[in-house]
C-alpha cells in the first residue's frame, strides 16, 4: 500500500477550443511531495499541454522509512540527511504518436549517507538533467556527481544527447583517488586487515554503448591514466 494525499483546482475556462486548467495541484506520494500546474487544450483532435511540475524538499530518509524498506528490508539500515528537489516542464501535443517536449532538472545538495554495518559516512552530491524533444530524442546528463569518504574521493560528469538511440554516444569526465589502507578498514569484519598504498585515476572522452566490451573498447575516444 502506498500512502497518497492529493489536492488542487481543476477548471474549464472559456476558450476557442475545449480547455482544462489544473492549478496548484499538490500530492504526497509515499512522502514524496509533488506539485503540478498545467493547461490542456483540445486542438484538431489532439491534446496540447503546457505545464510545470516538480518535487520540493523531499527528505529521502522519510521515503526510505515509509516505502522503500517495505520492499527492500536492507534499506532500513540506511541513514541520510539528503533532500531531493526536481523541477520540470512539458510543452506540446499528446497522443496519435506525438509526445510533448520535456525538461527535467534534479538536484541533491551535498549530503551524508550512512549504513548500520559500515563504520564511516559517505558524502554525496548529485545534479542531473534530462530532456526530450518532438523528434523523440532523449537527452540525459549528469552535471555533477560526487561521492567521498575517508580514503576515497570520486567525481564524474557526462551524458548523452540521445540516450535511447540504437547505439548512443556517451561523454565521460571522471576522477578517482583512493587510499587502500583506509578503504580496507571500511569492510565489515575486516578491521584487522592491513593494506597500504594509493590509487589515482582520470578518464575523459567519449564512447558508444557498442564499444563497452573487451572486443570494441579500443575504438572508443577515451583518454586517462591510473597511478598506483
Amino acid at each position: 500500500r502506498i500512502p497518497l494525499t492529493i489536492k488542487g483546482t481543476a477548471s474549464f475556462p472559456k476558450d476557442s477550443v475545449p480547455a482544462l486548467d489544473l492549478e496548484g495541484f499538490t500530492a504526497d506520494i509515499a512522502s514524496v511531495p509533488v506539485h503540478l500546474d498545467a493547461q490542456i487544450r483540445r486542438i484538431d483532435g489532439r491534446n496540447r499541454i503546457e505545464g510545470t511540475f516538480g518535487i520540493e524538499g523531499c527528505r529521502m530518509e522519510d521515503v526510505i522509512r515509509e516505502f522503500v524498506q517495505n520492499i527492500i528490508p536492507e534499506a532500513g539500515k540506511l541513514r541520510t540527511d539528503a533532500i531531493l528537489s526536481m523541477q520540470g516542464s512539458c510543452s506540446g501535443f499528446v497522443g496519435n504518436g506525438s509526445i510533448p517536449s520535456l525538461s527535467i532538472n534534479l538536484d541533491i545538495p551535498e549530503s551524508h549517507l550512512s549504513h548500520k554495518d559500515v563504520a564511516r559516512d559517505l558524502n554525496i552530491k548529485l545534479s542531473a538533467s534530462a530532456s526530450t524533444d518532438a523528434s523523440g530524442k532523449t537527452g540525459l546528463r549528469i552535471n555533477d556527481l560526487k561521492a567521498s569518504t575517508e580514503g576515497l574521493d570520486f567525481s564524474i560528469k557526462g551524458g548523452s544527447e540521445d540516450i535511447l538511440a540504437e547505439d548512443p554516444l556517451l561523454d565521460i569526465d571522471g576522477r578517482l583517488s583512493a587510499h587502500i589502507g583506509q578503504l580496507a578498514a571500511l569492510m565489515p569484519g575486516r578491521e584487522d586487515l592491513k593494506a597500504e598504498g594509493s590509487i589515482s585515476a582520470e578518464l575523459d572522452g567519449s564512447i558508444r554503448l557498442s564499444q563497452m566490451s573487451i572486443y570494441n573498447f579500443a575504438q572508443a575516444d577515451l583518454n586517462g591514466f591510473i597511478l598506483c
